[in-house]
C-alpha cells in the first residue's frame, strides 16, 4: 500500500485546527481526540499499523457480502476509514465541533456508550435499508454499493446535538430549523456531491432518531456506560498519579479572556453561533468555531455576571488576542471550502461497460430451455454487477470553468449506458472522445452523439488513429462526409483529429496512445493518462509499449474469461501474468463476458493481495473511481 501517497497537505491543517480548539478548552474532552487519532492513524497507516490493519478492500461496507459471509469486520471497520485527505479531513472537523459540545455536555462515559450505539445502530440500519429495497425491485444498486466513512455516524450525532433545540441553523447558507438540519444536509450533500453513501447518511439519521427515541424510553443508565464505567474506574488511578507528575499551571486564551491563571475570568456574557451552535465569549463578534459573524445572531446568554467592568487595558487587551483566535476560525472555514471542493471536483474515472460486444446478459443464455446461464440470469437482477456493456470508460476532469469529460469509446450500447449512468453522476456534457480501435463495440455509438451535438452543445471532438478513420468512412460516411447529408437531416456534429502514436493534448490533460495487437496483425491502442494505464482490448503487449506502463498506479486492462485467452483478448491467466511484470499499484479489470461471475471472481483475486501483494478486481458498470494524476 502506498502511504505516502495518501499524506496530503490537508492532515496538517486538520491538526492545527485540532490542536488550536483544544489549546483553549478548559476540560479537554479526551474520547473526542481518540477518536479523531484513531481514524488519522488508520488512513495513514504507519508502518507498525499497516502490518495488522485490514486493506480498504477488506472493509468496504458491502451489504451483499456482509450478510453473505456474515462479515463483522466490514460491518464494523469501514465506519473508520476514509478514501482520501478531503474525505477524512471533512469528517473529522465535523467530529471535532459535535464531539466538543457533546462530549462537554454528556460526560466522557455517556458520550463514549452513545457512539459505540451510534456505530452499530447506523451501520445495521443502512444494512436493513439495503436489503429492504431489494423487495421493492430497486433500480438502484444499493445492495451492492461500496462505501466507507464515519458520516453515518456523524449524521446520526447531528441529530442528538440539535434534537432539544427549538432555534435555526444554517446548513451550507440555508436557514432551517435545527431539528431538522440533518435532514436538509442529507438532501443537499445528495443533490451536489454525487457518489456519496445516500443510505449511509440516511441510516445515520435514522440511527440518531431511534437513539433518542430509546433513551428517552429509558431512565437507567446506558447499558453500554456501566462497562465503560467499570474499565474507567479501573485505569483512574494510575493515570491520575501519571497525570499528577506532569501537572502545571499555565495561563492560555480562550475566547479572549484569560484562564487558568490567578486572576477571575471577566465575562459579561456568551452568545450562540446560529451556524454550528457553538457558545462565543459575548465581546467576539465573530464565532471560533465556524466563523459565522454574531449579526443577527441569536440573543445573549447571560452567563457570568460581576460587578466591575474590564478595565481600559484589559479591553485593548482582549482586542489584540481577538486577532489571534479568529486564525482557527479562518483555517476552518478554508479547510472545510477546500475539502468540499475536492469531494465534488476531484478527477474521476466511470466505467461506464466493462463487458465484451454482444453484451451481459445474452439474449441465447436466457431463451435457453435446458441450460441456465447463471452470470446471465444473475444478470437481469437490477443492479447486479454481472451486468456489463460494451467495453467504455468517462474521465472527469475538474477544471475552474466547470468539469471536462472526455469519453474514450461509444460503442453499439452506448446510449444505454448513457441512459443509465448520465443523469445518475449528474454529466451532461461530452467533452471529447478517443477511440482505441475501429471495431463496432468501439464506435458503434458514434451516431447516438446527435442527442448532444443537436440538444446540448455544437459538436463533438474525435480522436482517432487514421487506419480507424479510414473505416469509419465506410462505415460512418455521413457523420464523415456531411455533403451526403440529405437536408435538414439531424446527425451528429462531429470533428475529428487524427492521432499517431505518440502523446497529444485534449482539453489540457496529455493522453499517451499505448499500442497493443488484438488479434493477428490488428492494431489497438490502450491510452495512459497520468498514471493511469486504459488497454480495454489486447491479446498482446508489444516491447515497445512496457516502456510506457512504468509506475502505473492504477492499470485497467483486459480479462475475458477465467481460464483461457482467446484470439483477440487476455483471459484471467495471461492477464494476471502481465499484471505481475508490470507491477501496477492497483488494477481493474473489463472486458468479461458471461463466464465471469463478478463475486465469485473477486473472492478469488483478494487471495491474491494476500499471497502475492496483488492489489487486483473486476471492475464494473457504473463503478467510479477518484484517481490522482
Amino acid at each position: 500500500m502506498d502511504r505516502g501517497r495518501r499524506r496530503g497537505g490537508m492532515i496538517p491543517l486538520l491538526a492545527l485546527h485540532a490542536l488550536s480548539e483544544y489549546w483553549r478548552l478548559d476540560r479537554k474532552p479526551p474520547v473526542t481526540a481518540g477518536l479523531i487519532a484513531a481514524n488519522t492513524l488508520i488512513y495513514l497507516r504507519p508502518g507498525y499499523l499497516d502490518r495488522i490493519l485490514p486493506t480498504l478492500n477488506e472493509v468496504w461496507f458491502n451489504p451483499h457480502l456482509i450478510l453473505k459471509h456474515k462479515d463483522l469486520k466490514r460491518f464494523i471497520l469501514s465506519a473508520f476509514y476514509h478514501i482520501g485527505d478531503s474525505h477524512l479531513v471533512y469528517n473529522m472537523l465535523s467530529l471535532l465541533w459535535k464531539g466538543i459540545q457533546l462530549e462537554s455536555s454528556m460526560g466522557s462515559v455517556e458520550y463514549t456508550s452513545m457512539i459505540a450505539t451510534l456505530v452499530g445502530m447506523s451501520q445495521g440500519i443502512t444494512l436493513l435499508l439495503a436489503k429492504s429495497l431489494l423487495l421493492f425491485n430497486y433500480e438502484r444498486a444499493y445492495y451492492n454499493e461500496y462505501a466507507v466513512g464515519f458520516s453515518g455516524v456523524l449524521f446520526a450525532m447531528k441529530v442528538v446535538l440539535y434534537s432539544q433545540s427549538d432555534n435555526y441553523t444554517y446548513v451550507h447558507g440555508i436557514m432551517v430549523p435545527s431539528r431538522y438540519a440533518a435532514w436538509a444536509e442529507l438532501i443537499l450533500i445528495q443533490m451536489f456531491v454525487p457518489g456519496v453513501s445516500f443510505l449511509g447518511h440516511l441510516g445515520g439519521i435514522l440511527a440518531g432518531l431511534l437513539y433518542l427515541q430509546l433513551r428517552s424510553s429509558y431512565s437507567g443508565p446506558h447499558p453500554f456506560t456501566r462497562i465503560i464505567r467499570g474499565l474507567t474506574s479501573i485505569l483512574r488511578w494510575p493515570l491520575q498519579s501519571l497525570l499528577g507528575m506532569f501537572r502545571f499551571t499555565r495561563r492560555r486564551i480562550y475566547g479572549g479572556g484569560t484562564v487558568g491563571g490567578s486572576r477571575p475570568r471577566h465575562i459579561s456574557g456568551v452568545w450562540r453561533c446560529q451556524a454550528c451552535t457553538f457558545d462565543n465569549s459575548d465581546w467576539l463578534s465573530v464565532c471560533e468555531m465556524c466563523g459565522t459573524h454574531r449579526d443577527g445572531g441569536l440573543s445573549t446568554i447571560d452567563a457570568l455576571s460581576l460587578s466591575n467592568d474590564l478595565t481600559l487595558d484589559e479591553l485593548r487587551q482582549r482586542r489584540v488576542q481577538s486577532g489571534f483566535s479568529k486564525l482557527p476560525c479562518i483555517l476552518f472555514q478554508l479547510v472545510m471550502k477546500v475539502g468540499h471542493k475536492l469531494l465534488s471536483s476531484s478527477l474521476k474515472s466511470f466505467f461506464w461497460g466493462t463487458g465484451t460486444s454482444e453484451g451481459i446478459p445474452r439474449v441465447s443464455c436466457l431463451t435457453d430451455p435446458i441450460k441456465k446461464c447463471p452470470v446471465c440470469s444473475k444478470a437481469v437482477e437490477p443492479g447486479n454487477k454481472n451486468r456489463r456493456l460494451n467495453t467504455s470508460l468517462l474521465i472527469r476532469v475538474p477544471r475552474q470553468s466547470g468539469n471536462c469529460n472526455i469519453l474514450i469509446d461509444a460503442g453499439k450500447f452506448f446510449y444505454h449506458s448513457a441512459l443509465k449512468w448520465f443523469p445518475t453522476y449528474g454529466i451532461r456534457t461530452i467533452d471529447a472522445v478517443i477511440i482505441t480501435h475501429s471495431h463496432a463495440d468501439a464506435i458503434g455509438g458514434l451516431d447516438d452523439l446527435r442527442d448532444w451535438t443537436n440538444n446540448v452543445q455544437p459538436n463533438v471532438p474525435i480522436y482517432t488513429a487514421e487506419r480507424d478513420f479510414e473505416v469509419m468512412k465506410k462505415t460512418h460516411y455521413y457523420l464523415v462526409d456531411t455533403s451526403s447529408i440529405i437536408p435538414g437531416a439531424a446527425v451528429s456534429d462531429l470533428q475529428f483529429n487524427i492521432i499517431h502514436e505518440k502523446p497529444f493534448i485534449v482539453n489540457d490533460l496529455q493522453f499517451t496512445p499505448l499500442p497493443v495487437w488484438h488479434g493477428r496483425n490488428y492494431r489497438s491502442l490502450g491510452f495512459r493518462f497520468g498514471k493511469i494505464c486504459y488497454i480495454s482490448d489486447v491479446s498482446e503487449i508489444p516491447e515497445e509499449t512496457y516502456p510506457l506502463l512504468e509506475d502505473c498506479e492504477l492499470l485497467i486492462m483486459d480479462a475475458l474469461r477465467p481460464d483461457r485467452s482467446s484470439s483477440t483478448h487476455f483471459g484471467l491467466p495471461k492477464a494476471l501474468e502481465e499484471v505481475r511484470k508490470i507491477q501496477p499499484k492497483r488494477t481493474l479489470f473489463t472486458g468479461m463476458m458471461h463466464l465471469m461471475d463478478h463475486d465469485t471472481v473477486n473472492e478469488g483475486l483478494i487471495k491474491l493481495k494476500e499471497t502475492e501483494g496483488l492489489d487486483v478486481q473486476l471492475s464494473y458498470d457504473g463503478l467510479c473511481v477518484p484517481v490522482n494524476l
